[in-house]
């Protein structure tokens, strides 16, 4: 199973995949109508999505928007197609209209989740990038608040199509992603942090991504009109640093730490470096995960527009760091 919700009258909703085949998945929908259970075909799903062929019964996913169960949001891998459809019913199920949310070239589109008391605007969450496995992917969180959400309208007017694409900080508002469970060992071998800023004021001190107190990047806490990108023992934060060169200018910005030495690069070229013997460690744990603002939404809000926020447990290659630069830049809203 993979969501629930339930209607007006207090019926509760199911949606759920099943495999005829490992190659084609299928999503299904079972409600209560006050006197037994009706279960629907919604659609076939595609197959697996991971890439080494050893998770076979893992889906690309499916969401139920929690208040009202006639809609549902469904990731697919299908024929080509690798994208996001809203798809809603009013024949309790029986049958079902759908439209784009989201679609990809390459990877894949996954994991869709329905937060309470979603915003119409963003209805949905979901994740893009590439999944080998459950131990090794490069995901990306869509459909967070901001700005750059594409549309595209029918004849009558009505949205037939929607993208997140950046979060746009005005200094008061985050995102928090939540108290994770990620121990100090998770980082122990590296660590990669990264995204596409562009900064109303560099001079402005500003927290661009920070988990748990001992990863950050981030604007001016040390060093006015510089990008930083710090890390913490527990003790003594070390700190590399670059002068931004001005407002509304955009950089694909990475700090990552091959257990030794901290690198801050910026398009994908190092800029600086500095000594860190490490280890890295949480102040708490469950470590907290924000965007836009220091940990649990306090202090330090961003001014500006992020994209492509990339979190990595290793230190990568130049090589892979360079391409990250690149794809950023081509991926990215390009406003």
């Amino acid at each position: 199973m993979w969501d629930c919700g339930v209607d007006a009258d207090g019926n509760p909703a199911v949606v759920y995949a099943t495999f005829p085949s490992t190659l084609d998945h299928e999503y299904r929908y079972a409600r209560w109508d006050g006197d037994g259970w009706l279960d629907h075909h919604i659609t076939t799903a595609g197959r697996y999505i991971e890439e080494d062929g050893v998770e076979l019964h893992y889906s690309a996913g499916i969401a139920m928007d929690p208040s009202d169960p006639d809609v549902v949001y469904a990731c697919f891998h299908r024929d080509g197609y690798r994208g996001l459809k809203r798809l809603e019913t009013d024949t309790g199920g029986r049958t079902w209209a759908a439209r784009d949310v989201a679609t990809r070239s390459a990877g894949t589109v996954l994991r869709p989740v329905v937060p309470s008391n979603a915003a119409a605007e963003v209805p949905v969450l979901w994740l893009a990038g590439t999944y080998r496995n459950m131990r090794s992917s490069g995901t990306v969180l869509r459909g967070l608040p901001g700005d750059g959400i594409d549309e595209t309208f029918d004849e009558n007017g009505g949205i037939v199509g929607i993208e997140g694409k950046v979060l746009v900080g005005d200094g008061t508002r985050g995102v928090s992603l939540g108290p994770h469970q990620f121990r100090n060992r998770v980082f122990q071998d590296g660590v990669s942090v990264s995204a596409l800023v562009s900064p109303s004021d560099p001079a402005t001190e500003g927290v661009v991504a920070n988990l748990g107190g001992a990863i950050r990047l981030g604007f001016s806490r040390e060093t006015e009109g510089g990008i930083e990108f710090a890390l913490s023992d527990g003790g003594d934060e070390r700190t590399a640093r670059w002068e931004w060169d001005g407002g509304g200018v955009r950089h694909f910005v990475e700090g990552k730490w091959d257990g030794a030495e901290m690198r801050l690069l910026i398009d994908g070229e190092t800029v600086d470096t500095r000594p860190f013997e490490g280890p890295i460690e949480f102040g708490t744990e469950p470590a907290d995960w924000t965007l836009l603002r220091d940990a649990y939404l306090m202090g330090s809000g961003f001014r500006g527009r992020v994209e492509e926020v990339r979190l990595y447990d290793r230190c990568p290659s130049v090589a892979e760091s360079r391409r990250l630069a690149e794809l950023a830049q081509e991926t990215g809203s390009g406003r």
